[in-house]
């Protein structure tokens, strides 16, 4: 199992981004069932929102969303208050409370790796699979 996070949605609907290549060759490496939640989802169609690629990104969400081995991940209000009080205990850390959710999801679920080249990953003790080409 593996997370899906926003950095590697961009650059997949992003031809400009930095992360476009080591995206697309994760695209093709990729054997592991994918878990993807709402805040991630939201924070994709914010950042394109004021852009040409906008529509793109709603093609990307729905193509992944369609996919069958994708676990979709309801954030419910308990799942957002673990988050935030993740957000709120580490005041030593920038991470934000998508990335709490995210951490919250991990760890309940065993998940050890995830789609994304934020060292916050790292920080709380994940592989961010895109500092690593799978090559």
């Amino acid at each position: 199992m593996i997370l899906i996070d926003t950095g590697y949605l961009i650059g997949l609907v992003d031809p400009a981004d930095k992360l476009r290549e080591v995206a697309l060759r994760w695209v093709d490496h990729l054997r592991a069932p994918l878990t993807l939640h709402q805040y991630v989802e939201l924070e994709l169609i914010n950042f394109f929102s004021a852009t040409p690629l906008r529509l793109e990104s709603h093609r990307l969400l729905s193509s992944i969303r369609g996919h069958r081995d994708l676990i979709s991940v309801n954030v419910d209000p308990s799942l957002h208050v673990q988050g935030l009080e993740l957000h709120r205990n580490r005041p030593d850390k920038s991470w934000s409370l998508t990335d709490c959710i995210s951490f919250v999801i991990m760890q309940s679920r065993g998940i050890t790796q995830a789609l994304t080249f934020d060292h916050h990953f790292e920080q709380a003790g994940f592989d961010a699979l895109l500092r690593n080409d799978p090559t």
